[in-house]
């Protein structure tokens, strides 16, 4: 889907890259994360939360990762 700017009247829709959600990810992290088998937070610049589609979740902070709870 091509990039949607937002209007005045219209947000731009979910999902869409912008400078609070930049991150660099590998061919393979990209892949996983566009293609439904896991979702990527970003609360907070280089803080990086995945959650798998079973509910497992990762912090990745600095290049390392941490288990977290399950949601």
């Amino acid at each position: 889907m091509p990039y949607r700017f937002a209007r005045p009247d219209v947000p731009a829709p979910p999902g869409q890259t912008r400078p609070s959600n930049l991150g660099p990810l590998s061919r393979g992290e990209h892949r996983a994360k566009t293609h439904g088998a896991w979702t990527l937070d970003q609360p907070a610049p280089g803080l990086y939360l995945w959650t798998n589609r079973t509910g497992h979740r990762w912090a990745v902070i600095n290049g390392h990762t941490h288990a977290l709870p399950a949601a």
